[in-house]
């Protein structure tokens, strides 16, 4: 798939608007209009989506790439904490671990014996005892991995897995399997949304700060976290 700039910061601000949405409710504990809570699953897959195509096709530096997320990730978590009040890591954690694993794949060692596909696969399964401390823990990093396959092979089996683990990532994050299966279609529909979007035909061009994404999650949680105070 090959996606316009203007695709791409569309779909940013669809990722940034709906995690705002999605931690509005959490932080400020409404809990009316739950079904709003749903458009928070199109956040962490078109983050993904969006962070794992910049990375193969609009990055010049790669390690410079996720040193930058890993920068902001740090900066980012005391806010986070404060405001979830737990001790897991950041979203920002779990993309730049993800990127660490392809990026990990890509290396020379790897490549010499032909085991790129083992490494993007078997790490997060090998991880999962640690990645319980991470937002999407195990099921983020396999998302991250197969999003990239797709992306390079375009091979039917690396799409279904993607779609697959997309579903059971927001599928286990139901209270129940009806409100799990909603999840999880919600969270699916990130894909058809993101074909759409590549097919407008704008007169405009969509901007968006390269900064501004990072910059966005810790200052939006702070903000939220302050009107609660008040």
């Amino acid at each position: 798939m090959n996606l316009s700039s203007n695709t791409i910061n569309i779909a940013k601000y669809i990722a940034l608007i709906c995690m705002a949405i999605d931690h509005t409710y959490k932080i400020l504990d409404i809990t009316s209009y739950e079904y709003i809570l749903y458009l928070g699953r199109y956040t962490f897959i078109l983050l993904s989506f969006i962070l794992v195509y910049n990375y193969m096709h609009n990055t010049k530096n790669k390690n410079l790439y996720i040193n930058r997320l890993l920068l902001f990730a740090a900066i980012s978590q005391p806010i986070y904490v404060y405001c979830f009040e737990h001790i897991y890591l950041n979203i920002f954690f779990t993309l730049a671990a993800g990127l660490m694993i392809i990026n990990f794949s890509e290396s020379n060692l790897i490549k010499k014996y032909n085991r790129e596909n083992e490494v993007l696969i078997l790490t997060p399964i090998i991880l999962i005892p640690l990645t319980q401390y991470i937002e999407y823990n195990s099921f983020g990093l396999l998302l991250t991995s197969f999003t990239y396959l797709a992306l390079k092979n375009k091979e039917l089996k690396n799409i279904v897995m993607t779609i697959a683990i997309a579903f059971l990532m927001n599928f286990v994050s139901g209270e129940n399997i009806l409100d799990g299966s909603i999840l999880a279609l919600v969270g699916l529909s990130s894909y058809p949304l993101l074909i759409l979007i590549n097919k407008l035909k704008l007169n405009y061009t969509v901007k968006i700060n390269k900064y501004f994404a990072y910059l966005f999650y810790p200052v939006h949680l702070l903000i939220i976290k302050l009107i609660n105070f008040m």
